[in-house]
């Protein structure tokens, strides 16, 4: 997301929306559990681990 708004990407449109966000690690092998609450109240739940590759071509 940051790449294609910042460069302007295209065809891939995007703009600012209020559900993407950042968290700054404590060091960068830091492992992350992130855990997320819709709206609905279902909860899930995701562990990244890291150092995690970052490209343009991120699937």
């Amino acid at each position: 997301h940051k790449i294609a708004y910042t460069r302007k990407t295209v065809p891939f449109q995007t703009a600012y929306n209020p559900h993407m966000w950042r968290y700054r690690a404590s060091g960068p092998a830091t492992t992350l559990r992130i855990e997320v609450t819709d709206s609905f109240g279902c909860t899930s739940t995701e562990t990244m681990e890291r150092p995690k590759a970052f490209h343009t071509r991120m699937r």
